[in-house]
Order: structure tokens, then C-alpha cells, then sequence
């Protein structure tokens, strides 16, 4: 998510494996993600959208949901280790 690569559009994936092929449709929730955390691709060929905090999460937002934690441990485990 945070590199300057294209990333797939998983639902237009037909083949396990077919992720960075030239032809692949991107990812709209990576480019809006990207934007969200500030996150400027230098690919020209990547696609850059604005950021929206309402459809997509901000990367604070991703860890707490996806580690099912609240935002003041997350703010803990942050403080702890600031890559987290």
C-alpha cells in the first residue's frame, strides 16, 4: 500500500497470481487509501484519486479495525513502538 506500484483491483483478478500484469485494472480503495495517509505514488502510470476518510480507511483507522483494537490502545501500542 505504500510502495509506488500499481495494485490490483482484486474483484477483476480472473487468474491466482495475475497481480501486477500490464493490463490489470487498479485498485480505487488503494488510491484513496494512498491519498488518505499522504502517500504521493512517483509511477506516473499508478493512479492517484483524492483522499476520502468517509469510504476508506485511514491507516490509524485500518490497524484498530483489522486488530480489532480502540483507538487509545492503538494510541498505546503506538508509543511503545512508533511504527505500529
Amino acid at each position: 500500500m505504500h510502495s509506488d506500484a500499481a495494485i490490483a483491483c482484486h474483484p477483476t483478478i480472473e487468474t491466482e497470481g495475475d497481480w501486477d500484469t500490464p493490463n490489470i485494472q487498479q485498485c480505487a480503495g488503494a488510491a484513496i487509501y494512498r491519498a488518505n495517509v499522504h502517500k504521493s505514488p512517483r509511477n506516473p502510470a499508478v493512479v492517484v484519486l483524492p483522499a476520502n476518510l468517509d469510504l476508506v480507511f485511514g491507516f490509524g483507522e485500518f490497524v484498530e479495525y483489522h486488530d480489532q483494537i480502540t483507538r487509545e490502545e492503538h494510541q498505546a501500542r503506538h508509543r511503545k513502538d512508533p511504527l505500529l
